[in-house]
């Protein structure tokens, strides 16, 4: 959880608070819950600044939280600082999961690593890639709409599913002996049953005793 775009979301919102002063004024947290709405609404303006440096190199965030009014202008290094020490952890872990599992040898696995997929809001970060592939030394690969990744391949994966059990074969149900089975309604007869024909009984003749 410490590597995800919720947690540099949160990272970039205590940075901000901090650069313009409003933090000192919310170390009491009965002044802080009344600003909690205001609160919400800058964290949503952090992450709309993180996702447009990872294509420019500065961004403008629009302060308002109780009576303090102002801006804070951020810039790419700003967000890279801060998500460097959780990245490095990150890329530590994936290092060490590749050599557990033999990956990170072309010859000691039948199926060595050939590439990273990025995925989930944090993937555009520029730092990410460049972590990756120069301490890995493979391949990163960025989905073209990385914040909503999982939830394409969760998709993807329900309709195979779905396909899979519309295209699996029926099968008969077993007879129970000395039951047959119903006809459908919608199936007739191949002809029509005539009734057999019946013999009339004649009533005994009496029998004198």
């Amino acid at each position: 959880d410490s590597v995800s775009g919720n947690e540099f979301d949160r990272l970039l919102l205590g940075h901000t608070l901090r650069v313009t002063g409003v933090a000192a004024g919310l170390a009491d947290p009965g002044a802080a819950s009344p600003v909690l709405d205001d609160l919400s609404r800058l964290r949503t303006e952090c992450r709309r600044a993180k996702e447009s440096l990872s294509v420019d190199t500065d961004a403008v965030v629009d302060v308002r939280v109780g009576e303090v009014t102002t801006v804070a202008r951020l810039v790419r290094d700003d967000v890279e600082d801060l998500v460097r020490g959780p990245l490095a952890e990150s890329v530590a872990l994936i290092r060490e999961a590749l050599a557990s599992a033999g990956g990170d040898q072309a010859g000691g696995h039948p199926a060595p690593v050939s590439a990273i997929v990025l995925g989930g809001g944090g993937a555009s970060i520029p730092l990410v890639t460049e972590m990756l592939s120069s301490t890995l030394r493979l391949p990163v690969i960025l989905d073209p709409q990385p914040e909503s990744a999982s939830a394409a391949g969760g998709a993807l994966i329900g309709i195979a599913a779905i396909g899979d059990r519309d295209s699996a074969p029926i099968v008969p149900t077993a007879a129970v002996p000395g039951q047959a089975l119903a006809a459908l309604p919608e199936e007739r007869p191949l002809r029509e049953i005539e009734p057999a024909p019946s013999t009339p009984v004649a009533a005994p003749a009496p029998r004198l005793s």
